[in-house]
């Protein structure tokens, strides 16, 4: 995976215009600078946009913003650079049929916690940056372990349904939750799960 922050679902070109009409707060700006240095392609916009703006004419009236798009912006930065330290979240561009094929060649232990009757298996460690790729599987309804996250987690979903935050996720969904957060996801029917994950999260429960 390159080393460039990137930023899916054109994200990239909304960053890009709050930057170019100085609607950012100072330590916002910082932080966008520091992917400008980095992603050649979204210095370019940048730049395009900024001129954009400066010819813009000012008597234009104001158009309002999301409440929360530089909130979910800034998410997306935290984990698009946490994503770019380690060579774990390439294994993500493998297919569903194919991560799933992987899970089945592994040894799988009990999860201890939560309801499901979960197990895990581990696929790979990179201790350079503190981060583990692992499958968890429940084959019945029920909670998971109750656990804080140390940093990013990433989980997409193989088989059955997973839920985060009332939010019901199925086949193909991907899940990404910050740092600092504790939560206790469940599955109403079972499910098979591709996980990247802190080596220093915590299982509270």
């Amino acid at each position: 995976m390159s080393s460039n922050p990137k930023f899916p679902n054109n994200k990239d070109d909304e960053l890009a215009a709050l930057y170019a009409l100085g609607a950012l707060e100072p330590h916002e700006r910082d932080q966008v600078r520091q992917v400008i240095s980095q992603s050649p392609d979204f210095a370019q916009t940048v730049d395009e946009l900024s001129d954009a703006a400066a010819a813009m004419a000012y008597t234009l009236p104001p158009m309002p913003m999301a409440t929360n798009l530089k909130e979910r912006l800034f998410k997306r930065i935290s984990q698009d650079i946490i994503e770019a330290d380690s060579e774990l979240y390439q294994l993500l561009q493998l297919s569903i049929d194919e991560l799933t094929r992987k899970s089945q060649t592994l040894t799988w232990q009990a999860l201890a916690g939560g309801t499901a009757d979960a197990q895990m298996a581990i696929l790979e460690v990179d201790r350079a940056h503190q981060k583990l790729a692992f499958y968890v599987k429940a084959n019945h309804g029920g909670h998971f372990p109750l656990h804080a996250h140390d940093s990013g987690e990433t989980v997409l979903v193989l088989a059955g349904d997973f839920v985060v935050d009332d939010l019901t996720h199925t086949v193909g969904d991907r899940i990404d939750s910050v740092g600092d957060t504790t939560h206790q996801p469940e599955t109403i029917n079972g499910c098979l799960l591709f996980c990247i994950s802190s080596l220093n999260d915590e299982i509270l429960s």
